[in-house]
């Protein structure tokens, strides 16, 4: 029997599926400037940015402007369980991952990362205004975000991803912030 998370899950997915392509464009492009406009970013160097999949709100436009400008790290799976953040060096430099989510390609033996980040961009399915997230279920983000306590997290997301509220466990770990298209939501500490 699907969990409540599951079900809310499926239906916040076919939500974000729906939203026509051109409109997906000029909402992720005002939630760009407004992630940029933030001081958590422009104070950053080292950003972990994810690689927009399908419907999310598209990061590739910002990788590419500012992977000139500050360090950007894209996530690459080194097991069932866990990403690693790779340094991202060039779109040529990518290849689709196991769920054909774009990774960076390594080059030589894998190290695992030093700790430079200071700006974790978080996808996600659903949140609520208190910054709780709902992910796609596989845990990656939540036990990359425990190892980065102090690291401010962002996530980007379409309004209509906005719930009243987003079920959550123990292991679940909120954002600080969510950029919509409309709005900045801030965790209540």
């Amino acid at each position: 029997m699907p969990s409540e998370k599951a079900n809310l899950r499926n239906n916040c997915l076919q939500i974000r599926k729906a939203i026509a392509p051109k409109e997906r464009d000029e909402k992720s492009a005002v939630i760009a400037k407004k992630l940029e406009g933030t001081k958590e970013f422009k104070k950053a160097k080292h950003v972990l940015f994810y690689y927009a999949y399908e419907f999310e709100v598209n990061t590739i436009p910002l990788i590419e402007k500012w992977s000139g400008k500050k360090q950007i790290y894209l996530p690459k799976l080194i097991n069932e369980n866990e990403f690693e953040a790779l340094p991202f060096d060039g779109l040529g430099n990518t290849k689709k991952g196991r769920y054909g989510i774009r990774e960076p390609i390594e080059k030589g033996p894998h190290k695992k990362y030093g700790g430079e980040i200071d700006l974790i961009i978080v996808p996600g399915v659903a949140f609520d205004a208190n910054c709780n997230r709902l992910g796609m279920g596989k845990g990656f983000y939540d036990r990359y975000l425990a190892r980065f306590k102090k690291v401010p997290k962002i996530a980007l997301a379409f309004e209509e991803q906005m719930l009243d509220n987003v079920p959550k466990d123990t292991y679940d770990k909120p954002v600080d912030l969510v950029i919509t298209d409309k709005n900045i939501y801030l965790r209540n500490a």
